[in-house]
């Protein structure tokens, strides 16, 4: 089957063109991005042998999204998504050639490599939101689905190629390669932005003076707060995060824990291999708002079930299916999510709204990380050594305490998530009485999955 056939719609009707281009130059500058960022992150383990280190430097890429997030937003509604989308991808091309000159000239320093770290997840905090709102405003509510499972099964292919790319330029070429190729990347997804047609891209916010622009960095916030399901969705989704980040910081140590380092890279693999599946498939179903909610709440508890048994895996066959599940209901959970707020969000507001909810549902991602080193340690370890029968099923004290955490997280996440379903459908069910009852009497409320519009007060301007 052809790949535009796959990708039609129910009618046969194609992704337009501008999109299916812009998905395809993503790609293409992400693959570069994550050959540059494993072997940045390679080279400061080989030196600095420290995990902290490694650890701290991998939490600065979370530091954008907190600090800059509500401006990005503002700025992404304000200008011209096809001039931003060309900055984000020179800025990064930039950057990359920099570090190629550092590594010409002598080997790099760990404060150079934390500086590099931190411009990349810049440019990476801005493109992000760029392509959640550029979408948003180019793709047919009806199409959602069809791009954000495209979107999502072309990071699956980048998940698996920029890793196994990365290491073998690394080792034969070193790190200038790298460096190289992420430019050339980058490069060439600026002239590949630059076909893109820019009056579809135009921004629908007027400039408006200094105060404007520090009153619309919160707008975001303010306007989320206002429309109780969107709210209730990102407190959900926030608490979400924190279990797949006890599950992303522990995943590696966990599997080397009894498995070597070509089955991590085979889990690698199959974690992106199992991405792409599930954002191919997700092209394929027909996902309207009320369909991609019920999804979020059922891959989240998937997830949960796979965090569980992951705590119980001590071969490398269970490594394996963990990892492949794990991406697939991750893919498929990002594509569901976003199909949600795009269907939910005004188009004119996505860049403040997407920028705040990436902002709030990361923040706890860095504490997660942190917390989850003394949890394992000072907590799991001593309860498989105060009760030996649990190391029946977790293994003994020092590697168990990982694996007993992400058992927990995830015995914890998957009623959570049953719970959210459950409220969801029976505030649902409560607003369908109401509109009906509304019918009956000649009024029409606003349904809960309708689009909200802007807040009371809140000028959309």
């Amino acid at each position: 089957m052809k790949l535009a056939t796959w990708l039609a719609g129910p009618a046969g009707e194609a992704l337009p063109r501008q999109v299916l281009w812009l998905i395809l130059t993503r790609s293409i500058s992400a693959l570069g991005a994550g050959m540059t960022m494993f072997a940045i992150n390679v080279w400061i383990y080989e030196q600095s042998r420290s995990y902290a280190l490694f650890a701290a430097l991998t939490l600065l890429t979370s530091v954008p999204n907190l600090l800059l997030g509500p401006m990005v937003g503002v700025i992404v509604d304000r200008c011209n998504k096809k001039t931003l989308l060309t900055a984000c991808e020179a800025f990064t091309a930039g950057i990359v050639l920099c570090a190629l000159a550092i590594v010409m000239h002598g080997p790099m320093a760990l404060w150079q490599a934390g500086l590099v770290i931190l411009a990349l997840s810049v440019a990476g905090s801005f493109r992000w939101t760029l392509m959640a709102a550029t979408i948003g405003s180019l793709v047919p509510k009806e199409a959602l689905g069809r791009a954000n499972g495209l979107l999502q099964a072309l990071a699956g292919v980048s998940e698996v190629s920029a890793p196994l790319l990365g290491a073998v330029a690394l080792h034969a070429l070193g790190p200038a390669a790298v460096f190289g190729v992420d430019a050339a990347t980058s490069i060439v997804a600026v002239l590949a932005i630059l076909g893109l047609d820019a009056r579809l891209l135009q921004p629908r916010e007027q400039r408006g003076d200094v105060y404007r622009f520090w009153r619309d960095a919160f707008f975001g916030l303010r306007w989320i707060g206002e429309h109780a399901h969107l709210r209730r969705i990102l407190w959900f989704i926030t608490g979400y995060n924190v279990a797949g980040g006890v599950f992303m910081v522990g995943f590696v140590p966990h599997l080397l824990t009894f498995a070597n380092q070509q089955t991590l890279g085979m889990a690698l693999a199959l974690e992106g291999a199992g991405a792409f599946v599930g954002g191919m498939l997700f092209t394929r179903a027909a996902i309207d708002a009320r369909k991609a909610e019920r999804l979020v709440y059922a891959t989240a508890a998937g997830f949960g079930a796979v965090m569980t048994a992951w705590g119980f895996v001590n071969g490398p066959a269970g490594a394996l299916v963990v990892a492949a599940a794990s991406g697939m209901l991750t893919s498929t959970l990002i594509a569901s999510l976003q199909t949600l707020w795009h269907s939910l969000v005004p188009p004119e507001l996505q860049g403040r709204v997407f920028a705040t909810r990436r902002m709030v549902s990361y923040s706890l991602i860095p504490v997660a990380t942190l917390a989850s080193i003394p949890l394992a340690s000072h907590v799991m370890t001593p309860a498989l050594q105060a009760w030996p029968s649990l190391q029946l099923a977790w293994g003994a004290p020092e590697p168990g305490g990982l694996g007993l955490l992400n058992s927990v997280m995830g015995m914890l996440l998957v009623p959570a998530c049953l719970l959210a379903a459950a409220w969801s459908e029976r505030q649902h069910r409560a607003r369908a009485r109401e509109h009906l009852a509304a019918q009956q009497d000649g009024t029409q409320p606003e349904l809960a999955l309708a689009r909200p519009a802007p807040a009371e007060g809140f000028s959309s301007r």
